[in-house]
């Protein structure tokens, strides 16, 4: 019994501290590898692809095409 409430208190542990380490933001945008000029064009380019480029953004946007 002792073991299991040890393990548990650990995992427990181990997963609050994932939560509160930072991680490291991406905040290079994966367009600005193509050196496109600013402008309208890069900005539509960019609105396009933004969805793609996030797993979390387009697993957002299937789950909303689900439920409508």
């Amino acid at each position: 019994m002792r073991s299991s409430f040890q393990a548990l208190l650990l995992s427990s542990g181990l997963g609050a501290a994932a939560l509160l380490l930072p991680a490291p933001a991406s905040a290079h945008h994966a367009m600005a590898f193509l050196h496109m000029q600013p402008g309208p064009l890069a900005g539509i380019v960019s609105g396009l692809m933004h969805p793609v480029l996030g797993p979390d953004h387009l697993l957002f946007l299937l789950a909303i095409g689900l439920v409508a």
